[in-house]
């Protein structure tokens, strides 16, 4: 078993003091056993039997260097304390002797002389062999072995305490027991046995096989049969030495890897291909911990993505309901065609790094990257990559929680890095209280979406857009892709305060079913979200543009042309910004927005002399009303003088022939309309609030309609109020029945 520190791979914990940068502690064994051959006894029956051995025991350091790939080499032998190699001396000769042969002849006489020798163990000098390792063919041979065994023999037959143990029954006071022999003596049965063995130990040159396993290397030869003239005997060499897997590390680097997320450079409808964004470079090297060059190579280097999304298009709604729904990431070394690799495996590697490309295929494509090196010692690295929640072997891609599938600096700068991924709280702006969102999660919107970006008043083009998650979007589908439309759009956004997109049919973003996060797949997802629509009416429908819901999923604005509109509401005079304006009004009803009021209305008004003598003004459904200014100056009597002045007129050209058209223009002053609000109706409340009309000519108090000045403009709002009272002076039209149209903003399908 052994330690090792600094360069190299071999070590072990809590290494024994002394060891110096690249060695490691090496344990190694030499073991040899002899002993006698049987000889015929002799004619008193004499028979003597006999064994040996010598063991050295030695603990190393030695320097563990590679000198070549795959090639280790243990060399440089140190010792690390001054008890120096231990080695040991034994022999044990058994005599015995039956009989006597005399004058007499033959007589039983029984000799048993039973003696052991051994040799205290004494400090012997450091081998002069080297370890040579081959990782490739998992083999080993001993350099030069072959005068160590007889070199450490002859050290311990020197030593001055060789003494031996008698049991002998023929002594000199006749009485048979155990006693020292203190007599020098020169071992004899392994140093015969080591003559003869000397070329059997100069096959340590040749290749033995290694034990090795992820964190251990041993070897050690078969035992070895010797044969002499006197003896037999065996022999065998083992070594072992510890690898501790801590000391060598596989470090994953990624330059940008905190600001890096997923993006498509292009997408190619016709040919349907993509073209990736930027790729992630990563690298991994092999590093040792104290700074060393590391004495190894990589056999192989596995960079492998698990986990990877598999979401369809490119973005939320790009291409339009896409059924691509291949890999949104990839590794490849190079520029990667389509078939989005997941694993790229390198081998026999000349260096210690190497270093490949994650390519991105989606906006919003996440994986998981793991990276394994195989060293040529065996040894099995993890990739390790030093990310904010310190060590990961499981390096999530883009840079982003175990929890989330949204690249972490993204969520940080929005501030929603504490909600999950299908969260949907939007806060701005205010709204409805109750009801906080979009309609799209944290995820959808960081994936993102393709909008139609106008370039010229007759072109447009696709544009990528990953969306504010603290902002309300809405998504306007313009099938009229005017200059009206545009118009009211922009109005809607500064008036809403939401951030708004536009979307042109034909373009490959989103179809009739107005879904804006088609492609949802597996990502994290809140339902599906709509665009609201804008398209022409049915020339029979209103003269006002309408929308058919108060969420965007229902909403599908009709929008009349300027001149039937205009017809409608004559105090417009002409002005095209407040035709675009009652367009936006529609767009903010499709997100839960009210209107002002009801009841405001074109009024067609009759007059005539009544019973009591003075003007009887009537409405169309017979209802008599007083017509006033402001001042309170009755209107009814200034236009019934006009209508009898025009009878007069009348009955003077009735009794001439060809008067027909002039007769007409007279009978028009006994009839006129007016667009008259009331109180509580579209016209009323704020002043500044963009959801009131502004185009009456009169207004309704009790039975009293009261006529605007002429030349009257109305003061125009355009912003959502947060209030329902009038601030107007003077208070034509009342207070607003309905909410504060600030506070009722709700362009989520969902809430």
């Amino acid at each position: 078993m052994g330690w090792a520190i600094g360069q190299g791979a071999l070590g072990q914990e809590n290494p024994p003091s002394g060891l110096q940068p690249g060695e490691v502690l090496i344990s190694l064994t030499f073991v040899m056993v002899s002993e006698l051959k049987p000889q015929p006894p002799n004619d008193e029956g004499s028979r003597t039997t006999g064994s040996g051995g010598l063991l050295v025991e030695a603990s190393f350091a030695a320097k563990y260097v590679a000198p070549s790939q795959g090639r280790r080499t243990l060399r440089d032998f140190r010792l690390l304390s001054a008890d120096g190699i231990k080695g040991d001396l034994e022999e044990s000769l058994n005599f015995i002797k039956p009989n006597k042969v005399g004058e007499g002849g033959v007589t039983p006489d029984p000799v048993i002389r039973n003696e052991t020798w051994k040799a205290l163990e004494v400090p012997l000098s450091l081998p002069e062999f080297d370890i040579e390792i081959d990782l490739v063919t998992q083999t080993w041979f001993a350099r030069e072995f072959g005068d160590n065994p007889n070199k450490w023999f002859n050290e311990l037959k020197k030593g001055q305490s060789y003494f031996g143990l008698a049991f002998d029954t023929d002594t000199p006071s006749g009485k048979p027991g155990l006693h020292p022999i203190l007599l020098p003596r020169v071992p004899t049965l392994n140093y015969t046995t080591l003559g003869l063995a000397q070329s059997d130990f100069d096959k340590l040159g040749q290749p033995q096989p290694l034990q090795g396993t992820a964190d251990l290397f041993s070897g050690g030869t078969p035992t070895k049969r010797l044969e002499g003239a006197d003896s037999t005997g065996e022999w065998l060499l083992t070594w072992e030495i510890r690898e501790a897997a801590p000391e060598l590390e596989l470090r994953v680097t990624a330059k940008g890897f905190a600001d890096w997320r997923p993006s498509v450079k292009h997408y190619d409808p016709d040919g349907k291909v993509i073209h990736p964004g930027k790729p992630l470079s990563l690298t991994a090297q092999v590093t040792d911990p104290s700074g060393k060059i590391p004495a190894v190579h990589i056999k192989e280097l596995r960079w492998t993505l698990h986990e990877t999304s598999q979401l369809p298009g490119i973005a939320m709604n790009y291409p339009y309901q896409s059924t691509e729904t291949s890999w949104d990431l990839s590794i490849a070394k190079r520029l990667p065609t389509q078939d989005k690799k997941q694993e790229l495996v390198e081998m026999d590697l000349t260096t210690l790094k190497s270093s490949v490309n994650v390519w991105p295929w989606d906006h919003g494509g996440w994986s998981t990257l793991r990276v394994e090196a195989t060293l040529d010692d065996g040894m099995k690295l993890q990739g390790k990559y030093k990310g904010p929640e310190g060590d990961e072997t499981d390096i999530r891609l883009p840079d982003r929680t175990s929890d989330s599938k949204i690249h972490r600096k993204w969520s940080r700068t929005n501030q929603v890095n504490t909600e999950p991924d299908t969260a949907d709280n939007d806060w701005e702006p205010e709204g409805k209280a109750t009801a906080l969102g979009d309609g799209f999660s944290n995820f959808e919107e960081y994936r993102g979406f393709y909008i139609s970006k106008k370039v010229s008043p007759e072109k447009s083009k696709l544009e990528y857009v990953s969306t504010d998650p603290n902002v309300r979007n809405v998504f306007i589908y313009d099938r009229m892709k005017n200059d009206d439309s545009l118009a009211a759009t922009q109005l809607f956004a500064t008036a809403s305060g939401a951030a708004t997109y536009v979307v042109h049919p034909g373009e490959g973003v989103l179809d009739e079913s107005r879904v804006m996060n088609v492609n949802r797949g597996s990502g994290p997802t809140q339902g599906a979200q709509h665009a609201i629509g804008i398209r022409k009416p049915a020339p029979t429908e209103d003269w006002r543009p309408r929308t058919t819901s108060g969420r965007p999923n229902g909403a599908n604005l009709r929008v009349p042309p300027f001149e039937k509109f205009q017809t409608n509401a004559i105090k417009l005079n002409g002005r095209r910004d407040l035709y675009q304006r009652s367009i936006t009004q529609a767009l903010l009803v499709s997100c839960g927005v009210t209107r002002a009021g009801r009841g405001d209305r074109e009024y067609t008004l009759s007059v005539k002399r009544g019973a009591d003598g003075g003007p009887e003004v009537k409405t169309e459904t017979g209802e008599v009303v007083t017509l006033r200014n402001e001042s309170g100056h009755d209107e009814g009597e200034d236009w019934l003088r006009e209508v009898e002045h025009a009878d007069a007129v009348k009955r003077r050209l009735k009794s001439r022939a060809g008067n027909d058209q002039a007769l007409a223009a007279l009978n028009s002053f006994a009839t006129r309309k007016y667009y008259v609000a009331r109180q509580g109706g579209e016209h009323s409340g704020p002043i500044d609030n963009i959801m009131r009309d502004t185009f009456a000519e009169a207004y309704r108090v009790g039975n009293t309609i009261k006529l605007l000045p002429k030349g009257h403009q109305e003061r125009v709002g355009y912003t959502l109020s947060v209030i329902s009272t009038s601030n107007a002076e003077p208070n034509r039209y009342g207070d607003s029945p309905r909410p504060a149209p600030g506070k009722e903003f709700v362009p989520n399908d969902h809430r």
